[in-house]
């Protein structure tokens, strides 16, 4: 009996599932003794999550219930254990209970979970477990949970526990800062003499009223950003008001390059605000301009928001990054380091989100440009001067709108670049899922060369943290990088306009998406990711050192989509025959031979004989059979390309 059960461990852990299923089904059809029961039910709890597969990780309904299930067994297993005294199976027990509530501790989620977190906690104390750290972190998502639905006294109580158990101090500030919270909380009408509690106790009134007045949020969002940076906040908030660039000019395009002259010349004004960074508590300070960010963003206040945002990304600096990368262990970051910077991270999201909302507020969208206004009637002597002026105008505030558009774009890959130094992949993906939602209009366009760099570092992060299991979302981002470093440069503004229904190629049909993010919906991952190159098309201006780079892109993206790589994870022929198409397009410029490369990219065709192999042996053959057809010789090693087809489908 003991070695099916520590089978069954093994199996779950190297996620056999069907080989657990199979032991499970063998220990029911045994007589067990109580204690061996009472095991196998935690192995079966753990059971029922696994055997989701690839919706393990998922947010749908149907895979929540399946673990709040699982958790109600845990939890009725560990009260039989701890009435027949089985201690040295309740520790057991209360790791697989917190294993199962953590992908549930998110906000909208955690109440599901509170009645769980008690009973974990209550029993560790019971048994007086010496887990101090799990004890103090369940202590402290209790408190959190509590404190959601206005149990301040139990939320407190929670909190002093959590920090009594964090004998090592990793969560003290933490802690601490929840507790100063709370306090403010339940004295919320009281008006503190601190700057920085004046400031939290407006935060927790805006946050109470989110549906309440917008005017009213707005109003409680500005009385404590003017707290916080009173005469630089108020010069930055009229970057954005037209009214302040003085009497309307008669020129259109002259109003419009005083506007743009007028914001950056306000924005500028956080200096005088960074010059005082230093004589306040810089962690106490960030913490306090990123909450009223999230608050802004979720009431949709977009001026404030990126105003906030702006603010509170002055403490992101080289000095915070630098203690990511310290080895002295004295200054090696605790937790809370770790969640500010994980923070700031957030916040260059929501900044470049706040970013394309100004942008779309001139009603183009990233990287276009807007209609030009008429010009006003003058006279003809003037008429020369006044379209040259006019010209001039025109051309520095369409500057000014990429230049707006490259620093959204920039806000994603700065998001990767933190996710990096904090080793969390789902932080890279989140950047790169951003990036494409907001961007996929380029995409269509040709235009993929104006987000290269962006698009650069975000692959490269998911090459180096790894993209948890969104392999889709890799796809679609290495075919786009690819396009983008075989795609010229725009030549002109116009070619910067959007294009017309009737110049666009088809956008294909889009797959529902299987797929949420960790706080919510995402983009549709499973749309194609660029229109690769027609067949016979030819590519200007393009370098070697770029069809090269573009060329290794493709081939690291095959590579990990080969089913023996991916595994568990899988993915359709259809999702990755652009890929596959764009590595064709990319050989023939380089001139390279198509036979000779395929086992390098989809191994040796006697030995790899899945499905998923055949039928992209196929895609590449009759792709590269229709550039045959254009006029492309493949006179290199060539293979027999109008036989490959016709045997397959015959032999399929």
């Amino acid at each position: 009996h003991r070695l099916l059960i520590e089978a069954g461990r093994l199996s779950l852990l190297l996620r056999y599932t069907d080989l657990t299923k199979v032991i499970l089904e063998a220990l029911s059809n045994i007589r067990l003794k109580p204690e061996y029961l009472l095991e196998v039910r935690l192995l079966q709890a753990e059971y029922m999550v696994k055997s989701l597969g690839e919706s393990e990780q998922l947010y749908s309904k149907s895979s929540v219930d399946t673990r709040i299930r699982a958790i109600e067994l845990t939890e009725e297993t560990l009260e039989s254990l701890v009435r027949t005294e089985q201690y040295d199976l309740v520790q057991t027990g209360c790791t697989v209970l917190w294993n199962l509530c953590l992908p549930l501790l998110q906000t909208n989620l955690r109440r599901k979970i509170r009645k769980a977190l008690t009973t974990l906690v209550n029993i560790l104390e019971r048994i007086q477990s010496l887990d101090w750290l799990l004890r103090s972190q369940a202590h402290f998502e209790l408190a959190k949970i509590e404190e959601d639905i206005e149990q301040l006294d139990s939320a407190k109580t929670n909190l002093l526990k959590a920090k009594q158990l964090d004998d090592t101090s990793i969560y003290s500030d933490r802690i601490n800062l929840a507790l100063e919270r709370l306090h403010l909380r339940s004295e919320l009408y009281k008006i503190p003499e601190n700057i920085n509690d004046r400031v939290a106790t407006i935060i927790e009134q805006a946050g109470k009223t989110i549906n309440g007045n917008k005017n009213k949020q707005r109003a409680l969002l500005i009385e404590a950003c003017l707290l916080l940076a009173q005469d630089a906040f108020q010069v930055v908030l009229d970057s954005e008001n037209p009214n302040a660039i003085g009497k309307m000019r008669a020129n259109p395009t002259a109003q419009l390059k005083g506007f743009a002259d007028h914001y950056e010349k306000c924005i500028q004004n956080t200096t005088q605000y960074e010059r005082l960074m230093s004589e306040t508590d810089q962690d106490k300070r960030l913490k306090l301009w990123a909450d009223l960010t999230m608050i802004a963003r979720r009431q949709e206040i977009w001026d404030i928001c990126r105003i906030a945002a702006r603010f509170c990304l002055l403490y992101d600096n080289e000095q915070r990054r630098s203690i990511l990368n310290a080895t002295d262990q004295s200054l090696m970051p605790n937790v809370f380091q770790r969640d500010l910077i994980r923070i700031l991270a957030e916040i260059h999201f929501i900044a470049g989100e706040a970013e394309i909302e100004f942008i779309r507020e001139r009603r183009i969208e990233l990287f276009d440009t807007p209609i030009r206004p008429p010009m006003p009637t003058v006279p003809a002597a003037q008429r020369v001067q006044q379209q040259q002026e006019s010209d001039n105008d025109w051309k520095y505030y369409c500057q000014w709108l990429q230049q707006l558009s490259t620093r959204a774009c920039t806000h994603f890959a700065t998001g990767t670049i933190l996710g990096q130094l904090l080793n969390e992949s789902w932080l890279v993906c989140r950047s790169g899922e951003y990036l494409w939602n907001y961007t996929r209009h380029l995409f269509y366009s040709n235009r993929l060369r104006l987000i290269l760099d962006p698009l650069s570092t975000i692959v490269n992060g998911l090459k180096k943290v790894g993209f948890e299991r969104e392999i889709l979302l890799l796809v679609n981002l290495c075919v786009s990088l690819g396009n983008a470093y075989i795609t010229p440069l725009p030549t002109s503004a116009d070619d910067t306009r959007p294009i017309s229904n009737a110049e666009t190629t088809p956008i294909p049909q889009q797959a529902p998406t299987t797929t949420t993010t960790k706080k919510g919906a995402k983009g549709d991952q499973q749309a194609t990711a660029a229109n690769v190159v027609p067949a016979g098309s030819p590519l200007t201006s393009v370098k070697t050192d770029d069809l090269k780079a573009a060329l290794d892109i493709c081939e690291y993206a095959i590579n990990q989509t080969n089913e023996e790589v991916a595994k568990p994870l899988s993915i359709s022929i259809r999702d990755r025959q652009t890929l596959l198409q764009l590595w064709v397009t990319i050989k023939q410029q380089l001139q390279q031979s198509i036979k000779s490369s395929l086992s390098t990219i989809l191994g040796d065709e006697d030995e790899n004989t899945s499905s998923l192999n055949t039928l992209s042996r196929a895609v590449i053959a009759v792709d590269t059979l229709s550039r045959l057809d254009n006029g492309w010789h493949d006179n290199k090693d060539g293979m027999n390309l109008k036989q490959v087809p016709v045997e397959f489908f015959f032999s399929y």
